[in-house]
């Protein structure tokens, strides 16, 4: 009977130690070329990219998240980081909406839509 208690003991210990490093591993930072290959991979299938849109997506992506990486790193308050954003991410859409059609670049709009509700969902969450 003690050795089951012992057993099931060091059996939950694994698991826990276990799940620590399985999330710390999948919380890794990605650089900018890692996040808009995995942006642009997913925009590749989900709006029907040609092989030309794609290249110019994934520079106009890759833009944007160098661009959003660097604001991160550098000093500063909170409201003028999230003002250059704003404008960042203001010439992220008009460089895609010159990249896509006018079918491709709505789909992508309402994808972002539901992108952000679902990013309000968890923060709200977590609080």
């Amino acid at each position: 009977m003690k050795y089951n208690k012992v057993a099931v003991i060091l059996r939950n210990g694994l698991f826990i130690l276990l799940m620590i490093a399985g999330i710390s591993s999948f919380a890794q930072k990605k650089t900018p070329e890692e996040r808009a290959r995995m942006v642009t991979d997913s925009m590749k299938t989900t709006l029907t990219l040609s092989d030309d849109q794609y290249q110019k997506a994934y520079n106009a992506n890759l833009s944007f998240m160098s661009g959003a990486a660097s604001l991160k790193a550098q000093e500063g308050d909170k409201a003028s980081k999230i003002s250059k954003l704003k404008s960042l991410n203001k010439e992220h859409d008009s460089a895609l909406k010159s990249i896509l059609n006018d079918e491709q670049y709505n789909l992508y709009k309402d994808q972002k839509k539901d992108n952000r509700k679902q990013m309000r969902g968890r923060l709200k969450s977590r609080r």
